[in-house]
């Protein structure tokens, strides 16, 4: 009797497919339900949708929509993924993720491709999805991330799903990831509203530094708050992502956040970074390299005093790591002040714990230490100040 039943449900499916334009919405009803999905998919339901979508855009949004919708409600399923990805044929395989980040990312007033962020969202949630959407050459993801500061809660919501899921990708892609405007997109909505002073933001990534100079609206969606955590998460488990974190005042900008926060959820996420961000992990990183003796190139003569100027190549510097202390040749120790204190010593009474040194093409460019102000990272190359 099953298989009876069964066999009619599989007519009636493939009676509406051919029926598309006007049985689209009792399909998107239908695949709600996951068998039923299921079933549709192994019909050829995914390519029946994606040779309609895009031509139906314009003539027929209405059409469009459901074509949408029921594709997202199809992707939900595992076989849907891989009919959607052509996963086996290596001729076709990511053709419909383009033509479907196509019609997300393409200028329009209509909204009526707002949900194939669902699409993708469902797409990068299986590696083969992933690899496609962060191959370089064809720039998928550098063309999603830009839609992510879109009003519409749907669209923008997607993307930070989007890039949640593609950092599952970090071990192996971290390169591209952070190839990408990648800071701006996942800090601003986690900052909080603190207005922060030229000297920190002469660390950070102009769109970033400039978001951080003004007030601004704060991202009441909490799930896009946690989305963009979860993604800074996965980056600062590599290596190359902590170094990039830190360099920014990454930890700065999110104690800040994290102090406005009252989402449990949101809090939790903020914290599990926490876990990382400790001198613990800034210790195991200076442990690397605390042997090393790193030569700055650019340094200021004793005599330069310019804050904010471009150091000149005048001589060389040697600093070693020395019981939490910069120290210089001949033992003297490196005095560091900032336009906002130019009178402050950073690192001149012992009190302060340098924490570890960051390197950059086998040369140690910046310093990461903590303060009472909280984690702070210094660029080398930079130095305002060195005293006797």
């Amino acid at each position: 009797m099953k298989a009876d039943a069964d066999g009619h449900r599989d007519l009636v499916l493939t009676a509406l497919l051919r029926q598309l334009s006007s049985a689209a919405d009792s399909l998107v009803s239908l695949s709600e339900d996951d068998a039923l999905s299921a079933r549709l998919v192994s019909h050829g339901a995914v390519a029946a949708a994606m040779q309609v979508m895009p031509k139906s855009g314009r003539k027929r949004p209405g059409l469009a929509l459901s074509l949408v919708r029921l594709v997202a409600n199809l992707t939900e399923v595992e076989s849907g993924v891989v009919a959607l990805l052509q996963v086996g044929d290596e001729n076709l395989q990511g053709m419909y993720v383009r033509k479907l980040v196509h019609l997300f990312c393409r200028s329009s007033a209509q909204d009526i491709f707002d949900s194939v962020a669902l699409i993708l969202m469902n797409t990068s949630k299986v590696e083969a999805g992933r690899m496609i959407l962060m191959e370089p050459k064809k720039g998928l993801l550098k063309k999603i991330v830009q839609q992510s500061d879109s009003v519409n809660q749907l669209r923008k919501k997607g993307v930070f799903g989007i890039i949640c899921n593609c950092c599952f990708g970090a071990d192996t892609k971290i390169h591209n990831l952070l190839s990408l405007p990648i800071w701006p997109i996942l800090l601003l909505p986690v900052a909080g509203s603190k207005i922060y002073g030229e000297d920190d933001r002469a660390k950070m990534p102009p769109g970033l530094a400039n978001a951080l100079s003004n007030e601004r609206e704060p991202v009441e969606n909490s799930e896009i708050r946690q989305k963009a955590l979860q993604a800074i998460y996965k980056i600062i488990l590599q290596d190359e992502g902590q170094t990039a974190f830190f360099s920014i005042n990454g930890p700065q900008i999110l104690q800040a956040g994290y102090e406005e926060e009252e989402n449990p959820k949101v809090m939790d996420a903020y914290e599990l970074i926490g876990s990382l961000v400790t001198p613990e992990l800034f210790r195991n990183l200076a442990s690397r390299i605390s042997s090393m003796v790193v030569t700055i190139e650019d340094t200021l003569t004793y005599e330069d005093y310019h804050v904010g100027s471009v150091i000149h190549k005048t001589e060389a510097v040697t600093f070693v790591l020395t019981k939490g202390k910069v120290v210089g040749q001949s033992g003297l120790i490196v005095h560091f002040a900032t336009e906002s204190k130019p009178a402050q010593c950073l690192a001149s009474d012992g009190q302060l714990s340098i924490l570890a040194i960051k390197e950059e093409n086998k040369i140690c460019d910046s310093l990461i230490w903590r303060d009472p102000e909280g984690i702070r990272c210094l660029n080398l190359s930079t130095i305002l100040r060195k005293e006797l």
